[in-house]
């Protein structure tokens, strides 16, 4: 889960600079209306996959609180009670 975190964290920060760039773009007064709808069809783009990385964030998020790693790092009594509360962490 960490990579995957690590990942979609640089490509978060990836978007920020293609926004900034998209919007440096906007910002041209020469832009063809051609080209000016490519830009808004990739700020549309843009917005889908950041609001896509933040979901895949969240659910490695979730997903880390049953991972192998969180499992060994538990003690026994700690096992035993996520075991009598429905799963590893008190989940089903």
């Amino acid at each position: 889960m960490a990579r995957v975190k690590r990942v979609y964290a640089e490509q978060a920060g990836d978007l920020t600079l293609f926004e900034e760039q998209a919007e440096a773009w906007g910002q041209l007064s020469d832009l063809s209306p051609s080209r000016r709808k490519k830009l808004e069809a990739l700020n549309e783009q843009l917005a889908e996959l950041r609001e896509l990385n933040k979901k895949v964030l969240e659910l490695a998020d979730e997903l880390a609180k049953g991972t192998i790693d969180t499992v060994m790092a538990a003690s026994d009594a700690e096992l035993g009670l996520a075991a009598l509360l429905g799963g590893v962490g008190g989940r089903p």
